[in-house]
């Protein structure tokens, strides 16, 4: 990921510029304390590539004592309130600061830090005018985002502070077998967290009726190249992140080594026997996963009716009932009727499982098998 136009201006006037975790780190910025002394911290602030029009964040923190004027007297007008602790899981921080531009908001990174510095470094450098916070020689913007899996910064998790949470994620190898209606979906969800490769198995064509019940709008030019599900889906995803990992093939008893060093399975095939290899083998290796499957019908009324399940399975747990019978889809869902929903639906609730399953989301409960009744619209736990 490249550094934003307006942090490679700081760094070629000699500010020493870090990108961490989703932060932007100013060093070596001068400053007086209290006792009158010069001394140096780091300015931060939340790294904004591209905000909307007047939304930008005008707050920044620093790590160091509070900044004061030439006699010793805290500087007014910039906040400097004690909110020591960490900024994601690195970035230690002792004050939080809140200035305002005199009109509007700040366009950009150059503008407010370079006025956060004016405000900060002035006394120091009046004190001492080798005191500056630039170097004299242009610098590189130093990125410390290691092995980030994302192609653009992540920006929502550092405005939640939900880095520590994310962690959970790093380095987990995640396969979904099945990427159809409710399979695409659960790639849709998983290639949003942190994991480091997504294994997608599936050897079908991509044809119209997937499109249908597959996040996003497929080109009708796509679908007549009648691509694989695996490169349809893979191509679309490989430019928000990394690690997707292609097996355009069904899973058989002479391949299912495949799943071997998965961290988590994703079961999310409509054939019967195929589920069975499946959960056997997995449970015989100590894998965890989660087995989705629906059961649509219709009414003389021309309603659709049926439930959604997932059916959970960790280490430890007795072995999972699964429904393995070559028919034990219902005959409509079969013929491809299209609920995107109830395969979002299904999808939502097999991926929270999962993060519920590392700690990501707090639990309280252990149920091996949640079941969403589409007409009562209640879910069962057992």
């Amino acid at each position: 990921m490249n550094p934003s136009p307006d942090l490679l201006r700081l760094s070629a006037e000699g500010f020493i510029v870090e990108l961490r975790e989703g932060h932007v780190l100013l060093h070596e910025i001068p400053y007086v304390d209290s006792s009158r002394a010069i001394r140096h911290g780091t300015l931060i602030t939340i790294f904004q590539p591209s905000p909307p029009a007047g939304a930008f964040d005008h707050r920044a923190w620093f790590m160091g004592a509070m900044p004061c004027g030439i006699d010793g007297i805290p500087l007014i007008g910039i906040g400097g309130a004690d909110a020591k602790g960490l900024l994601g899981t690195s970035i230690p921080i002792d004050r939080m600061f809140s200035t305002k531009p005199i009109e509007g908001c700040y366009a950009d990174h150059y503008a407010q830090l370079k006025r956060y510095v004016e405000i900060i470094s002035t006394p120091a450098t009046a004190k001492d005018p080798s005191a500056v916070p630039v170097l004299p020689k242009p610098q590189e913007v130093v990125v410390n985002d290691d092995n980030d899996v994302f192609m653009y910064y992540d920006t929502g998790s550092v405005r939640s502070a939900t880095q520590a949470a994310n962690l959970r994620f790093k380095g987990l190898r995640v396969a979904i077998v099945g990427v159809g209606g409710t399979g695409s979906y659960i790639l849709d969800l998983v290639a949003k967290t942190r994991v480091a490769e997504i294994h997608l198995i599936d050897a079908d064509v991509f044809s119209s009726h997937n499109a249908f019940r597959a996040p996003g709008a497929a080109r009708k030019e796509e679908l007549d190249t009648r691509p694989t599900k695996i490169s349809y889906l893979a191509g679309h995803y490989d430019v928000f992140r990394k690690g997707i990992v292609r097996y355009e093939t069904p899973i058989t008893a002479q391949n299912i080594d495949l799943l071997a060093g998965m961290n988590f399975v994703f079961i999310a095939v409509d054939d019967g026997p195929s589920r069975g290899l499946i959960a056997t083998w997995l449970e015989a290796h100590a894998v965890p996963y989660v087995d989705v499957g629906m059961g649509l019908d219709q009414n003389e009324a021309h309603a659709i009716f049926g439930q959604c399940r997932v059916t959970c399975w960790a280490p430890g747990d007795p072995p999972a009932v699964l429904p393995t019978d070559p028919k034990s889809d219902h005959d409509l869902y079969r013929t491809s009727i299209q609920t995107a929903e109830t395969n979002a639906l299904s999808a939502a609730f097999a991926v929270m499982r999962w993060k519920r399953h590392i700690g990501f989301y707090h639990t309280e409960g252990s149920e091996h098998e949640i079941v969403v009744n589409i007409a009562r619209n209640s879910v069962c736990l057992s």
